[in-house]
């Protein structure tokens, strides 16, 4: 039953599950619970570079996780990790002059029109480049002024005897993206390279709006930042370019040998004997671990040569009943990849194809019986001076200047570097619900990076903290039944996930119109291209030529703002629900393919919802057979009161997407819930076509499933809901108290979420003049007597972590006050300025 609950990778049915090791690191090698041994030859996804039991990265992380597990790198903060990954990034990278890093959780995701290239093409097949390509690439590329983006991803970090595949082909690029390796995958990380002429156009249009409005929660998280490095430091001591080419040459000649021959069911021939490798239809790929000794690499070459002596015979059997296999072999030979155009070494990443007439027998190697497997500060000060960005390395989210560096977590507060004490009133990013240094959680990351740091959730595999958190996360949530669970990495990337997700029903279903989405004015989902389109705040599109012409925006569901004079609440709820078919009607229902909604609008300004808001548009979207996805990234986990927020505003949803107080940060995760109708659409779609094909390298992260089943286990041990609506009532009065203040035009919120919106005349809700900062005046106030707060314009926004005690409720309030008077000062002489 546990294994129904996760909706799997680039997989269909039968599940090879990964479990906890039970004896010492084993390097190369994943064992299963009986004991038995695997030579793991793709490195867990093309990322283990430095095997599964690395102390140092083990290390590396529990000792970043007891300093600061996550603080943000949004809004001139950061840690400093990413400071010290960005700077050593450039440094390593010698191609080209790189000027910025852009850190990210997986896969760089970067919005910048260009070429892009893998130096070896990886997941499609292993295919090196022939002579000269990227050199006459390179020609047409400079020749039209367009840029080239080098993805890394697989090759970066000595996978092919080059710190860099762009050093082996002597590339060039623009923006290089880099994951898997850069952490050897202990941790979910991913990073951009930035050219100095790119990045200073950035800084340059930054400043000029204000801001570089692209960024996510999880950029530079600090662990994941340590432990990458930790790896860096690794592959330069040990010199792991130089070690592959020592061990490449007996691994490329001893398959090599093998070449004429083909290979159906090879994959479970391997597994038989001991070795993992890929299966992709017909083709097998191999990318062990770079630690691998001489000895590793004969037993590699040995079991290969009997996996396929064995898949020989196999074949032969199969020739005898199948007379067009041999039509088939002749087609799907081996490919040594020993021609002219490719004959230099490809060292650790090899790859076989073999016959295509066995293709259907190669999608059910994994469709075995179940198994269970296992595996083996000194900060930075700020910076006023106007060429502060020249200062350091990295690209920060949403900034156009230098950061500060915030470096010890206690509870609800965090130290900055001259030891001073800030009450964190927005939780890191919304996220550290459970604070900055929850034991629990720590010693949970710890013990599964002793355990097992990685493996993959793909082709019918998974780890068993993936599996137990699936089932976990159903469980919990009550509003309707769910039938499966999606990992990522992020809010973002769930939101971008169920994109392809409705589109993959509906295509399933025979609906290849029913592909817009309708999302809401000042709403956020993220900072992908699809998240971000999403998103309703202009700043997310502005510059970055979005949305995409498959999203539209309908009403902002703030009552203060936008009612008319003399409307109720119902009356506007009903108004924007009529708004909301109308659209419908224009673009034709059967062209609606989603509606997605926050329960309380977080980035936007906090908003929670008019009266009967929720009730009248999901009348709406049902009518026209509309599906509704939740946005629980911020509500989720105990933040209104309610375990989610489904659960408070009687929400029905067909999909739900979920993050930041999933594991309370510690470890970047991300989640979405599917509805068991949908679930079951996509199962019998991905049967007829072979396999789901969508997935992150880490999703389903064990380490960050540990941490989240942990972190779920607090909440409902400790009672997290009832525990915020005992402290919210005078959280929330408290605040609302100031409400008569000169300058507040609305102080709104529900649970532990609240907003403040300045207004220079309480009557018509004008705002302040954007020249005046008031928003950011406040801000600097709060921080002066030693609170953090958002600030997004004339919005303050606070939603602090949920353990919250009364007496710091107290505090908050006290602060509030005392920074709210101050302003009011401060507003006072600019209005007496601009009147003379």
């Amino acid at each position: 039953m546990v294994a129904r609950s996760l909706l799997r990778s680039n997989g269909s049915t039968g599940q090879l599950l990964l479990e906890v090791f039970k004896g010492k690191g084993i390097g190369s090698y994943v064992c299963d619970s009986k004991g038995n041994k695997y030579l793991d030859a793709l490195a867990g996804l093309w990322c283990t570079a430095l095997g599964g039991s690395e102390p140092r990265l083990v290390k590396a992380a529990t000792d970043q996780l007891n300093k600061l597990p996550f603080y943000h790198s949004f809004w001139n903060s950061t840690a400093k990790p990413p400071l010290d990954l960005a700077e050593e990034l450039i440094s390593m990278f010698t191609a080209k002059e790189m000027g910025k890093t852009a850190l990210t959780t997986g896969a760089s995701i970067f919005l910048v029109a260009a070429f892009i290239a893998e130096p070896v093409i990886g997941a499609g097949g292993i295919i090196p480049p022939p002579k000269t390509y990227f050199e006459k690439v390179h020609a047409v590329l400079k020749k039209y002024d367009i840029l080239f983006i080098a993805d890394e991803v697989s090759t970066g970090f000595g996978r092919l005897v080059t710190m860099f595949g762009s050093d082996m082909y002597n590339i060039k690029p623009d923006l290089v993206s880099l994951a898997k390796a850069l952490s050897s995958a202990y941790v979910p990380i991913g990073a951009t390279l930035v050219s100095p002429e790119i990045s200073d156009v950035i800084h340059s249009q930054s400043n000029k709006i204000g801001l570089f409005a692209h960024g996510f929660t999880y950029s530079g998280h600090p662990v994941s930042c340590a432990v990458a490095l930790e790896a860096l430091k690794i592959y330069r001591e040990r010199n792991i370019p130089d070690h592959v080419k020592q061990i490449s040459p007996r691994f490329q000649e001893g398959i090599k040998a093998f070449a004429g021959r083909v290979g159906g069911i090879f994959g479970a021939e391997c597994k038989k004997r001991g070795m993992l490798v890929k299966v992709v239809g017909d083709e097998i790929a191999m990318s062990p671990p770079l630690i691998m000794t001489h000895r590793e690499v004969d037993g590699l070459v040995s079991i290969y040569g009997e996996a396929l002596k064995a898949t020989e015979e196999r074949v032969a059997e199969l020739i005898c009943k199948k007379t067009r296999g041999w039509k088939m072999i002749a087609r799907g030979l081996l490919r040594s990849n020993a021609s002219s155009s490719s004959s230099q070494a490809i060292n650790l990443l090899k790859y076989v194809t073999t016959s295509g007439s066995l293709q259907g027998h190669a999608q059910n190697l994994w469709d075995a019986p179940t198994r269970h497997f296992s595996s083996v500060p000194s900060p930075q000060s700020n910076s006023t001076d106007e060429n502060g960005f020249k200062g350091h390395g990295m690209l920060a989210p949403f900034t156009a200047g230098w950061q500060s560096t915030d470096v010890h977590p206690l509870g609800c507060y965090v130290y900055d570097m001259d030891g001073k004490k800030y009450l964190d009133s927005l939780a890191g990013l919304w996220c550290t619900a459970l604070g900055g240094s929850e034991p629990r959680l720590v010693k949970a990351a710890t013990e599964q990076l002793h355990k097992l740091p990685f493996y993959h959730s793909f082709w019918n595999r998974t780890t068993k903290p993936s599996l137990d958190l699936a089932k976990e996360m159903l469980s919990m949530f009550t509003a309707r039944e769910m039938g499966k669970v999606f990992f990522t990495n992020s809010g973002s990337e769930a939101n971008d996930s169920q994109v392809k997700l409705v589109w993959y029903y509906n295509n399933a279903l025979g609906r290849p119109d029913k592909k817009k989405f309708i999302a809401r004015s000042k709403s956020y989902h993220g900072s992908t291209l699809i998240s971000a389109s999403l998103s309703g705040l202009p700043a997310l599109h502005q510059k970055f030529d979005l949305p995409a012409p498959f999203v539209l925006h309908t009403d902002c569901p703030h009552y203060w703002r936008f009612h008319l004079p003399g409307e109720t609440e119902e009356e506007f709820a009903t108004r924007l629900a009529k708004n909301l078919e109308d659209l419908i009607l224009k673009e034709g229902p059967e062209t609606i393919a989603a509606f997605i909604a926050e329960p309380v609008m977080g980035a936007g300004g906090v908003i929670p919802p008019p009266k009967t808001y929720f009730e009248k548009v999901q009348a709406i979207v049902k009518k026209y057979d509309i599906l509704f996805i939740a946005d629980e990234v911020i509500t989720a986990f105990g933040r209104l009161g309610t375990m989610f927020g489904c659960d408070m505003y009687n929400i029905k949803p067909d999909l739900v997407s979920v993050a930041k107080a999933l594991s309370s940060a510690y470890v970047p995760i991300g989640a979405t819930l599917v509805s068991p109708e949908i679930s079951e659409v996509i199962h019998s779609q991905s049967n007829k076509l072979g396999s789901f094909a969508h997935g992150f390298t880490y999703s389903g992260h064990p380490v960050a499933c540990a941490v989240a089943i942990e972190a779920l286990k607090i909440y409902q041990e400790r009672n997290i809901p009832d525990h915020v609506k005992k402290v919210s009532p005078r959280f929330q009065e408290g605040v609302k108290a100031f409400a008569g203040s000169p300058i507040v035009g609305e102080i709104r919120g529900v649970g532990m979420i609240l907003g403040t919106e300045f207004a220079d005349n309480k009557s018509s809700n004008e705002p302040f003049p954007a020249e005046w900062g008031v928003g950011a005046i406040f801000g600097a106030e709060c921080q002066k007597r030693g609170m953090l707060v958002r600030v997004a314009g004339d919005n303050i926004m606070m939603s602090p972590p949920l353990i919250m005690t009364p007496d710091e409720v107290e505090e908050l309030v006290s602060i509030y006050g005392d920074a709210l008077k101050a302003t009011e000062e401060r507003v006072a002489e600019l209005k007496s300025k601009n009147n003379n």
